[in-house]
């Protein structure tokens, strides 16, 4: 699974947010309830592939310090 196969999954199930965190199955938020997507747990390394993958250099140097990142 990979980012794209994610987003691609929001559009077909018209969600409004994704939530990915580690050791937690990704979630979304649809028709205003968060459900999971896949019953698969994603590691803490899977987690930091899938999100650098589309991180800007400014996020990446927020997200050192923060350890978290919004994309509006």
């Amino acid at each position: 699974m990979d980012f794209n196969d994610l987003l691609n999954l929001m559009i077909q199930q018209k969600a409004s947010d994704l939530f990915i965190t580690a050791d937690v199955e990704p979630s979304m938020k649809i028709n205003g309830q968060i459900v999971p997507v896949v019953k698969t747990k994603l590691s803490g390394d899977v987690v930091g592939q899938l999100i650098q993958s589309i991180m800007t250099d400014k996020q990446k140097k927020t997200a050192v310090g923060t350890q978290f990142v919004d994309f509006e």
